[in-house]
């Protein structure tokens, strides 16, 4: 299957499998993978918990780091990673499972293997600067997160085992310098607390770049995110990012990027035959041979999986949680 109908093979078949439903006033605070915080008083997930500043000031107490991989949702992952927002004891991640639908259809790794490719190459950085008077233990801590300046960390993306090495040997060595990106979304502040070396930032906004092929640069505008992980030495394990989609966000920014892979792939002459006609039959509603966008928008099935899955900010408006994996390493960030 090409890679432009990744999304759209993924959303037939998660269809059915995208609970609905609502986050009650008196939530208490959302919980990842069981991971609880006793030293920190319960925050409301509609509520913005960033610190009042919009920058760190570091006084030899900073740790930098930058994303060296993120990692998609698998069917056996997609249930672990992310937050429990309306609190009924399962993880939330509805964007999540319909990517992780993929699996049934495809290789999982095309998918993967493109995210891999733009962030080893150094075209999707994500930089992470913690502080904290330990980096072990700390009531209280801090992160701030950028997109970070392209980099060419790599000769051949489109050879990825290579790719990986070079990547690994320069920009993720742990020494290495990167630059906040001038004119991307601009920074987050996210407050929170470490308990053992494992870490937990948020709620607070934060925009998520992902490049894709077929797609190009998609920033993501999440709220109530949440980052959680294991901090060591000199990198990040098992970390998680976890946040929401509102619905303004779907419909300018999902929806748009659904009905364009639709309607490439119905014009693309190496798509299979089969994947045009399913493409037709489903989504081409007047029979003029594209897709357009108000197609998509009043597609029944579109409507059903984008409708959300949690009302984190209790308006009535539910909005799509997603939770994506990420591993960092230590680097300099010059800002």
């Amino acid at each position: 299957m090409g890679h432009r109908t990744w999304l759209i093979a993924a959303v037939m078949l998660a269809g059915c499998s995208t609970g609905r439903s609502s986050v009650p006033h008196d939530a208490p605070q959302p919980r990842h993978d069981g991971l609880s915080f006793p030293d920190r008083a319960p925050v409301d997930v509609g509520n913005d918990t960033r610190p009042p500043f919009t920058t760190i000031v570091c006084n030899s107490d900073c740790r930098d780091l930058v994303v060296s991989r993120l990692v998609l949702p698998t069917s056996a992952t997609a249930g672990s990673l992310g937050v429990d927002y309306d609190a009924d004891g399962k993880i939330d991640n509805a964007l999540g499972t319909i990517l992780s639908a993929l699996a049934t259809v495809s290789p999982t790794s095309d998918t993967q293997q493109q995210l891999d490719e733009a962030v080893y190459s150094g075209d999707a950085l994500m930089l992470i600067r913690v502080q904290a008077a330990s980096f072990v233990d700390a009531a209280q801590a801090v992160a701030q997160v950028w997109r970070g300046e392209d980099q060419t960390c790599c000769a051949n993306p489109d050879d990825l085992a290579q790719c990986k090495t070079e990547a690994f040997a320069d920009c993720f060595s742990g020494s290495h310098l990167f630059k906040p990106h001038a004119t991307a979304p601009s920074t987050t502040v996210l407050g929170g607390g470490i308990t053992g070396g494992t870490f937990r930032f948020g709620p607070a906004p934060l925009t998520l770049t992902l490049k894709l092929a077929g797609v190009g640069t998609l920033d993501l505008a999440l709220q109530s995110v949440f980052l959680t992980g294991k901090l060591s030495a000199n990198a990040i394990s098992d970390g998680v990012i976890a946040g929401v989609l509102s619905k303004s966000e779907i419909d300018s920014k999902l929806v748009p990027t659904v009905a364009g892979m639709l309607n490439d792939t119905l014009s693309d002459p190496t798509a299979s035959q089969s994947t045009r006609d399913t493409i037709r039959n489903l989504f081409d509603a007047n029979l003029d041979g594209k897709v357009d966008l108000a197609e998509v928008q009043n597609n029944s099935l579109i409507k059903m999986v984008l409708a959300g899955d949690v009302d984190v900010d209790h308006d009535g408006s539910p909005e799509l949680s997603l939770g994506l994996g990420f591993e960092a390493v230590t680097a300099v960030i010059q800002n």
